[in-house]
């Protein structure tokens, strides 16, 4: 007997091709009946429960892409080759700050796969904060010794308790010529 349709159906029709009687434990004979093939009746296609879980560890950086939402199918499977149509989603973008977002069914819903109840598993996406490095340089003054603050013949002008003796002299020096 086969199906007029593989896809869930309140009223499909079912036509019977062929039929096997066997003897009946209560000592009913098969040889006593016939069936007749080529008769057709109603009878219902009903949708497969499934469910669908998030996959885990969705998460991503802050700034960087939503990752692809992935999920997989817990327990009963799907029939012969069957996939499913729809997406998971989330409100989470590229922008969004660091924080725990829900990732939901989006439309990877029973109008999408009808041959199938889906009872969805939700779960969440995880934006971690950018990790921001910065350099910072920190100037570390070398120790002095108590010979090296003492003054040197070098000094500049402007230090105190000197003077700039190099005038004096070539004041000097122009008086004796």
């Amino acid at each position: 007997s086969t199906f007029n349709d593989k896809d869930v159906l309140d009223a499909n029709t079912v036509t019977v091709t062929a039929s096997t009687l066997v003897d009946g434990t209560n000592g009913g004979l098969a040889s006593n009946y016939s069936l007749a093939t080529g008769q057709t009746v109603a009878a219902a296609i009903t949708a497969k429960a499934l469910t669908v879980i998030v996959d885990d560890n969705h998460s991503m950086t802050q700034g960087g892409s939503v990752p692809n939402l992935t999920y997989a199918i817990a327990g009963a499977s799907l029939v012969n080759d069957d996939t499913l149509t729809g997406a998971l989603t989330t409100v989470a973008t590229s922008s969004s700050s660091a924080g725990t977002y829900g990732i939901t069914q989006g439309t990877l819903t029973n109008e999408q796969n009808p041959n199938y109840s889906i009872t969805f598993g939700a779960d969440n996406l995880i934006i971690l904060p950018t990790v921001v490095r910065e350099s910072v340089m920190v100037a570390t003054p070398l120790p002095r010794s108590e010979a090296s603050n003492a003054p040197s013949s070098s000094s500049e002008e402007g230090e105190e308790g000197e003077e700039d003796d190099d005038d004096d002299e070539e004041d000097d020096s122009s008086a004796l010529k």
